[in-house]
């Protein structure tokens, strides 16, 4: 099939209708017309690549015709076929410029070889020209931006532009004659320098990101390329050093690393953080925190005054818990942690008390108002690493306000007796619905901000009961990922996604978790499934970002065998784990998308606000579009909108549903 839009004008219907019909099967888009104007009429919606026309027509001659369309198309080829031989159409042909003629009665076979020469003509003319137009950017942003510096075989500075000389703040003078590495800052890894060279004096091109310093012992950061210049006979005559200054680009994500595991209100850490210090740890002690009525207090006494009770808890947190080198976190709007290394767990409740006693020996006073604040708390100690509980210490607040105890401590070894249990039960169902097909896969769409349309899916999957009840990944997805039947699960999910979108043109996105991806059957099995449906370029692989992506070379490698294979990769719910910002650099990411925690509270909080404002600046800036998850209300979707987010998902876009049949449509747009 050719991929190619060819415009027929023919007032013969029978000969028309024919090769309509015969040229269909050959070309990926026919058009046809009985005369000229109706063809002029149409040509702005065709846009056609190649125009097939009779000479002799009734109102308006082919050639005639040629000539307006040249007007808006002046190199598109023309393919003339005629029965007549009159000399001055030729001539008009000629003048034309037209190449291509058929005589009637026409031989088909000799009409689709004339176009696929054509196509090949128009395809390498393409390629021509955006080679072109490559290399004209790319002389332009060297031009523009880049800091070159030239270096001879025994690794000592030739020349050095002014670029570079700016960016370094050395003088010409003081760099030319000394060696290369003399910019190089001293952190960087020993044998560098080493790694480079032997890479170089091999002719091949060496990239990365260099740590320098300048003349004064300010550090700068640039995007290296350093590539042998060649002699004709082939030897290395020298070598050419291409630096792109990213300086702010490293600074702003160092500042947004630690904005994003930072509580702007409070100044206290994060739940994202306590998350990533819990790691740390082969045993901690935890306790969590809860405001006892701070919704009444922001109803009654304003937002204002609620944001001054939050920081009078932050900071008396921090004056008690500091001296015990107790960690304090801020993990919701009214919700504090703290957290030790070790079974601390009486030195906790002695803390608590404590801090009881503080705050009502010495009670908030705010605009002429004394303020008691009550609390209500939640104790734990594990030996479990990896293990993040702040959940489970959630469901012991309610339990512990329900029973009206201000201190309750978890039971993490009843509640892990409890998790064996359910883990078995739901390991007999997922066996169960995979045996009866009951384990199915649900589409979200995700929206097109620019394009205003859905032109994207998310297969989320799904277990069914025998009553109907369709049962969330969050209950049953951890005890897949124990048994022997989480492989089978993921080549479910696989194959039903690709049978659903092979024939159709949007793209799909399926989650695949850590071990998906190094499971080298599994991956086997996905690269093989995309080939078999020709699913190349449409189907995402989302991966959760604080799954273990840390490893960064494993990562590197698994991620490169997909996108060999044509599959697009996207970093899910980024925002809601470790936030490392230096695997967008080094990973090819096509899609970031921001996590629903962030999201859903951004028409609100301004820390959501500029924390996501942030991420969308810094992924844009690497090329990557950003996905905003959890969009639930309008106002949400005009606040991403208006911090240029590409794409948005969510119940207010439309949710999941298990079957693609055309019915979705935005919320509040006709539903």
């Amino acid at each position: 099939m050719l991929d190619t839009t060819l415009m027929v004008v023919e007032d013969d219907q029978i000969l028309r209708d024919r090769l309509e019909r015969i040229l269909g099967r050959e070309v990926a888009r026919v058009e046809s017309y009985p005369c000229p104007t109706e063809a002029l009429s149409d040509l702005n919606n065709v846009m056609p690549d190649i125009v097939l026309t009779d000479i002799k027509m009734p109102g308006m001659t082919g050639l005639e015709m040629v000539k307006i369309i040249r007007q808006s198309f002046p190199n598109i080829p023309v393919i003339v076929a005629s029965a007549f031989s009159d000399p001055d159409y030729f001539m008009s042909s000629i003048r034309l410029k037209v190449e291509n003629y058929v005589v009637k009665p026409i031989d088909i076979e000799q009409l689709i070889a004339t176009i696929e020469t054509i196509v090949d003509r128009l395809h390498a003319q393409h390629l021509l020209e955006e080679k072109d137009s490559l290399l004209r950017q790319y002389k332009k942003i060297v031009d523009l931006s880049a800091s070159i510096v030239m270096v001879n075989r025994g690794g000592m500075i030739t020349y050095v532009n002014d670029r570079f000389c700016d960016l370094s703040r050395y003088q010409r003078q003081a760099l030319v004659g000394q060696p290369y590495k003399k910019v190089w800052h001293p952190d960087m890894p020993e044998g560098f320098f080493r790694d480079v060279w032997k890479t170089i004096t091999k002719q091949k091109v060496w990239q990365g990101i260099m740590k320098n310093r300048q003349q004064d012992g300010s550090i700068f950061y640039v995007d290296t390329t350093i590539a042998p210049v060649l002699n004709v006979d082939g030897t290395t005559s020298e070598y050419i050093s291409i630096n792109v200054d990213i300086s702010d680009l490293i600074m702003s994500k160092k500042q947004l690393e630690q904005d994003i595991v930072t509580d702007r209100l409070t100044e206290l850490p994060n739940r994202i953080k306590l998350q990533q210090d819990i790691q740390e740890f082969d045993d901690f002690t935890i306790l969590l925190i809860d405001l006892d009525r701070f919704k009444e207090v922001n109803l009654l006494f304003g937002i204002h005054f609620g944001d001054r009770v939050l920081q009078y808890f932050a900071q008396t947190l921090t004056r008690l818990a500091s001296p015990h080198n107790i960690s304090c976190y801020r993990i919701a709007s009214d919700e504090f942690g703290l957290l030790a290394k070790f079974d601390q767990r009486e030195l906790f409740r002695e803390l608590v008390e404590e801090i009881k006693s503080f705050i009502e020996s010495s009670p908030l006073q705010c605009e002429k108002v004394s303020f008691d604040i009550d609390f209500t708390c939640a104790l734990l100690y594990s030996d479990r690493k990896k293990y993040i509980p702040v959940e489970q210490l959630q469901g012991t607040i309610e339990e512990a306000k329900e029973k009206r105890h201000f201190l309750l401590e978890y039971d993490a070894e009843a509640m892990l007796q409890k998790q064996y249990e359910e883990n078995f039960q739901w390991t007999k169902k997922i066996k169960s619905g995979l045996h009866d097909d009951r384990v199915i896969i649900y589409f979200q769409p995700i929206y097109d901000i620019q394009q205003n349309c859905i032109n994207k899916y998310e297969c989320l999957v799904r277990l069914i009961e025998p009553d109907g009840t369709v049962v969330s990944p969050a209950l049953f997805l951890e005890a897949a990922k124990r048994s022997r039947h989480y492989r089978e699960l993921t080549r479910t999910v696989i194959t039903q996604a690709c049978q659903a979108f092979k024939d159709r043109s949007e793209s799909f996105s399926i989650n695949l978790s850590i071990e998906d991806l190094a499971d080298e059957e599994t991956l086997d099995f996905l690269i093989a499934s995309v080939e078999c449906d020709q699913l190349q370029d449409r189907l995402i692989v989302e991966v959760l970002e604080s799954e273990g992506i840390d490893n960064l070379t494993m990562i590197q490698k698994v991620f490169k065998r997909l996108t060999d294979a044509g599959l697009q990769l996207a970093i899910d719910d980024f925002g809601s784990g470790y936030s490392n910002f230096s695997y967008l650099v080094d990973l090819p990411i096509t899609y970031l998308k921001i996590d629903g925690s962030l999201v859903r509270t951004i028409d609100h909080d301004d820390s959501a606000r500029i924390i996501v404002q942030s991420i969308i600046m810094f992924a844009h800036e690497l090329g990557i579009k950003c996905v905003a998850e959890f969009v639930c209300s309008a106002e949400v979707l005009d606040a991403v909108k208006s911090l240029g987010v590409d794409y948005a998902q969510g119940f207010h876009i439309a949710q999941p549903q298990a079957v693609l049949d055309g019915s979705f449509c935005l919320i509040g747009e006709g539903a």
